[in-house]
């Protein structure tokens, strides 16, 4: 068994998950597919947001929560897999992982 642990609040970082979105095509989609659950552009704040942006509690759980969860997709298996197969990752924001994690992503 291999268990991944990821940083919670306070690790966020203005460009953070901007490599995954620039590489991945999944990943991007995934991105997208989060901008349109919560009801505004997150990635827009984590790519280019500012660190009082970054700060706000509505923005920082789902900010680091969906960069862990790109990340260890990307991590874990070759990207045709990776999005089909469910990982569980523990987070403190649980309302938003629900909303994904039950969402018709492939």
């Amino acid at each position: 068994m291999t268990a991944y642990v990821f940083p919670g609040q306070g690790s966020q970082f203005s460009g953070m998950g901007k490599d995954l979105y620039d590489a991945d095509s999944n990943a991007r989609i995934w991105f997208e597919h989060a901008n349109d659950i919560l009801g505004f552009n997150l990635t827009d704040i984590m790519f280019k947001g500012s660190d009082e942006d970054l700060k706000q509690t509505n923005v920082t759980q789902p900010a680091i929560f969906l960069h862990s969860v790109v990340k260890g997709k990307v991590m874990v298996m070759p990207s045709s897999q990776a999005w089909s197969q469910g990982i569980l990752l523990v987070s403190s924001a649980r309302w938003w992982r629900l909303a994904l994690w039950n969402s018709p992503m492939v």
